[in-house]
């Protein structure tokens, strides 16, 4: 490894220590963000009865039912439900808590926000959907289910790559296969 190119991993390791803390430190300052982050149930839920608000946003504009769905804390996720939650609510980059279950492969979440209501096709600020993060990450199991909740498999993003362009580069047989046998075309 050359020189620049070390001092280059050196500086890209600390700039992801960095975001790393500096999250660690959002979350902590905000006690439902911490707990749902954490999957502590317990907190989570002592917190909501309490009367906090399940719709409490970080700087990201990310919510706790959004934290919890990311780290697919299922138990969690169903305690926030039960709290007014806008369940559809979007981060800054236009992402719901469906989308972060669908992208990190989590199912059991994807089951719940579904059968709580999340709406399957909310686009985020490229025009992606659940279904397109699933598909380009190739999570056949989220991919099924969100099919089977109507997605549309014919959506295109902002620059006109529809889901199954998606399939077809991720290289997923299964994936392109369940997609046509839904009518993608």
């Amino acid at each position: 490894m050359t020189r620049i190119a070390g001092l280059l991993l050196v500086a890209a390791l600390a700039l992801v220590a960095l975001r790393a803390e500096a999250q660690i430190d959002l979350l902590a300052s905000d006690p439902l963000l911490a707990a749902a982050y954490e999957g502590d149930t317990r907190k989570t839920r002592e917190l909501l009865a309490r009367g906090k608000s399940a719709n409490v946003i970080d700087s990201d504009k990310r919510t706790a039912l959004m934290w919890a769905s990311f780290e697919g804390h299922v138990d969690t996720v169903e305690i926030i439900l039960k709290y007014r939650v806008r369940i559809d609510q979007e981060d800054r980059l236009g992402n719901t808590a469906l989308y972060y279950a669908a992208d990190r492969d989590r199912l059991a979440v994807v089951e719940v926000l579904i059968a709580g209501g999340a709406t399957v096709d909310a686009e985020n600020r490229d025009g992606r959907t659940p279904l397109m993060t699933a598909v380009q990450s190739g999570h056949e199991s989220v991919v099924e289910v969100l099919i089977a909740a109507d997605a549309d498999v014919n959506h295109a993003d902002y620059t006109g790559r529809s889901v199954l362009d998606w399939a077809r580069e991720g290289r997923s047989r299964r994936i392109v296969q369940m997609l046509e046998g839904a009518g993608a075309g």
